[in-house]
């Protein structure tokens, strides 16, 4: 039942156009992707850990400029 309701709702909350879509990927990144990651970063991590969560973040942003990229296009 309860999968039912899930799958559902992911139905009714997906974005309808490309454009929408993309967005939604770029507030996912920004939120999840970067300042999620960067919060975890202020922690206590050693060097190597906190190298590759930079690492990640970088990556994110990069994402996040071409996502931002192809909707000025769009």
């Amino acid at each position: 039942m309860s999968g039912s309701i899930h799958s559902f709702m992911h139905k009714v909350m997906l974005p309808n156009s490309s454009e929408a879509m993309i967005k939604d990927a770029i507030k996912g990144n920004e939120n999840y992707g970067v300042e999620y990651s960067e919060e975890v970063v202020k922690g206590d991590l050693d060097i190597e850990s906190k190298r590759i969560v930079e690492n990640i973040i970088d990556t994110n942003r990069r994402h996040v400029s071409l996502l931002k990229e192809i909707i000025e296009r769009y």
